[in-house]
């Protein structure tokens, strides 16, 4: 209104005068749109973490994601035990056997490492994951060929094929991992648990129908295994 004002003022002041105005307004001038707010909300509850925090969060994922003895024989046992639950048919020994995998720091180095371009680490954690699934295969082979039931389980035959509702968890698992451990606060350690049901009971299914040469079924249970394990760190 002031500048119409003023315009007029010069008008009646000099006739003669032209004038070209143009009135532009800023693009946040009204506000930010409903779009912009509902991501403003949604950026508020991510994970914020400090330069420190971030720097350990990656320190962490680099020795969690290295090659040991300690990871292959835990998860060498974990593949023990789910394997003994598939042939007994059992659930809870199949669940006791994903609290022992110490899978979800190098499933997550495996997903930074493809974030940030980082080759050295992404060679790192899959030399420490190929070691490691070689070494649970082996066992579960082994747990297969001392059975002494021929006939597999439904336990077993249920890991034959990957399915949506199994790339689904494998998926949401991998977002969960990484969420959980960008919060200090929350139980990683559960969420790894999630991982490693979506990975040890089909890889342990794998060496149990390989070594009662049920081959259709292993290529089956190893196809889930792969799938699952692409979700997870796509997840992540």
């Amino acid at each position: 209104k002031q500048l119409l004002a003023v315009l007029r003022q010069l008008r009646s002041e000099n006739p003669e005068l032209t004038v070209s105005v143009a009135v532009t307004r800023g693009a946040d001038a009204a506000g930010p749109g409903v779009t912009e707010r509902v991501m403003e909300r949604f950026h508020a509850h991510l994970p914020r973490l400090e330069r420190d925090q971030r720097r350990k969060l990656a320190e962490d994922l680099e020795a969690g994601g290295r090659l040991s003895a300690d990871f292959v024989i835990m998860l060498m046992l974990s593949a023990v035990i789910a394997a003994l639950g598939l042939i007994q048919n059992s659930a809870a020994v199949v669940i006791g056997g994903m609290l022992v995998a110490p899978l979800m720091m190098p499933m997550l180095a495996m997903g930074l490492s493809l974030v940030q371009g980082n080759s050295l680490l992404f060679r790192q954690a899959f030399k420490a994951m190929a070691a490691g699934v070689v070494g649970a295969l082996v066992a579960a082979m082994l747990v297969g060929a001392l059975s002494p039931w021929d006939d597999l389980s439904a336990e077993v035959v249920a890991r034959g094929g990957p399915n949506v509702f199994d790339l689904a968890v494998a998926l949401f698992s991998g977002v969960a991992a990484a969420f959980a451990l960008a919060r200090p606060g929350l139980a990683s350690t559960l969420v790894g648990v999630a991982v490693a049901v979506a990975l040890v009971p089909p890889l342990a299914a794998t060496g149990i129908a390989l070594m009662k040469q049920e081959f259709s079924l292993a290529l089956g249970a190893a196809t889930l295994f792969i799938v699952n394990w692409l979700a997870i760190v796509f997840g992540a």
